[in-house]
């Protein structure tokens, strides 16, 4: 069985999502998904500070994190690569999508392995 690795985020990287969050994220929120995320803090120490129940600091947390993973995808699209919104015969566009796909997919892979190295040099 696989160990589960922790997740972090850098303050840097932090930094960098906060203002990319919603509206919908109260302050109060953000401060919790930080001190579990980037500073490592226990979640039964945040829980007796906040009032908050395991699953409520669960839920902030793994809704951050996703937030960072989107936030980490959209920043890792090549400055290079163009949007393109075109009309094909269906044969040509699956073609078309199959290459965008596999665009995607590599660039994703390469975000893994760097979310992978943060975490691994955090640890």
């Amino acid at each position: 069985m696989g160990e589960r690795r922790k997740r972090t985020i850098t303050m840097a990287d932090f930094q960098s999502l906060r203002p990319h969050l919603s509206k919908r994220w109260a302050d109060e929120n953000i401060e919790i998904a930080r001190r579990l995320l980037v500073d490592n803090e226990k979640p039964s120490a945040i829980a007796k500070i906040t009032g908050k129940s395991p699953q409520q600091l669960a839920r902030i947390a793994n809704g951050l994190w996703k937030a960072y993973e989107d936030h980490m995808q959209a920043t890792m699209i090549p400055a290079d690569w163009v949007e393109v919104t075109v009309f094909l015969p269906p044969e040509v566009a699956v073609l078309v999508k199959t290459l965008g796909d596999n665009a995607m997919k590599a660039l994703k892979e390469q975000l893994d392995r760097y979310m992978s190295e943060v975490s691994d040099t955090e640890n």
